[in-house]
């Protein structure tokens, strides 16, 4: 029996869980974002919150281009905001056929990480010069299964990408997938991974695993975003309504951890593009550096977790 991947969708819930007891300067939201009303785009460019917490310096010297994999539901490479970026694709579901993305989720992905910085639409995360997004369609309708899931990883580690962002998770997985996640980062290849939207806290395949980087979603207040995991994840990030690019050069708003692990996922791409050697830095020296650069958000319980900033080497 095909066992079946989720993907995180984002949720109409809306009711935030506070529990902090330290907690850094809100970020500052926009009014269009409280009303969730998509501004006019065609002559200025906007930054949306999740970007501007995330303190971002543009003044350093980026020594190459990353190559980063996007596991997900396709993305429009036509869109105004990602041409040109969109270097290499791949329909692990049918592979002999183009790629459509029919909900809009990669697409979205694509575009909190590096959507153009042209004076018009958003802006990504990371400069679209420094920037080779490789899309891999692995979920239609929302749903994948493990047989495509492992397709997937393969024509990533295959491709020699640097880092694979997983906007998605299963509660289970084969043995197949763990040795493909064994090997991504014997590789040196980065997994970036959604740790789940869900109300009991487990921390879902891959972002469960070993060296892979886990990503739990917070919102202005960073707060958690309600009906997102958190307990025991690596790092969170922005994720709760950010304006990112659709299909058909549409914008509109995704949230949870999809786009929290979107918005880690540039983070750690700057990082490495700093770098002229991708195999100096490995899984733990990168996840170092991404706490001791965080916002640190302490809970009422003694714990504590990380709030994503840009790393300054």
């Amino acid at each position: 029996m095909k066992k079946f991947v989720l993907l995180l969708f984002l949720s109409l819930v809306v009711i935030y869980v506070s529990f902090l007891i330290v907690n850094p300067k809100s970020s500052e939201i926009q009014e269009w974002e409280k009303e969730q009303q998509i501004p006019n785009l065609t002559k200025k460019q906007i930054e949306s919150w999740g970007y501007k917490s995330l303190n971002i310096k543009h003044e350093k010297v980026y020594k190459r281009r990353i190559k980063i994999a996007i596991i997900d539901s396709g993305i429009d490479k036509s869109h105004q905001e990602l041409k040109g970026i969109v270097t290499k694709e791949f329909n692990a579901i049918k592979p002999n056929e183009s790629i459509v993305d029919d909900t809009g989720h990669g697409t979205g992905v694509a575009g909190i990480i590096g959507a153009k910085n042209n004076g018009t639409g958003i802006r990504g995360v990371v400069g679209s010069n420094r920037l080779e997004i490789y899309s891999i369609k692995a979920f239609e309708k929302g749903t994948s299964n493990i047989e495509v899931i492992e397709r997937a990883l393969r024509w990533a580690i295959d491709q020699n990408v640097d880092i694979i962002n997983f906007s998605a998770g299963t509660s289970k997985a084969s043995v197949e997938l763990e040795n493909l996640i064994i090997e991504a980062v014997n590789k040196k290849i980065i997994i970036i991974s959604a740790a789940g939207n869900s109300f009991n806290n487990h921390i879902q395949f891959p972002a469960n695993q070993p060296n892979v980087i886990s990503v739990g979603a917070v919102n202005h207040e960073y707060n958690q975003v309600s009906g997102t995991t958190i307990k025991n994840v690596d790092i969170v990030g922005p994720g709760l309504d950010i304006l990112t690019t659709f299909p058909k050069n549409r914008f509109d708003f995704l949230s949870h951890t999809s786009s929290a692990t979107a918005f880690v996922t540039g983070i750690v791409s700057n990082l490495l593009s700093q770098n002229s050697n991708r195999y100096k830095m490995k899984h733990d020296e990168i996840l170092n550096i991404l706490e001791e650069n965080s916002k640190v958000i302490k809970l009422s319980n003694g714990s504590k977790y990380y709030f994503v900033q840009e790393s300054y080497r």
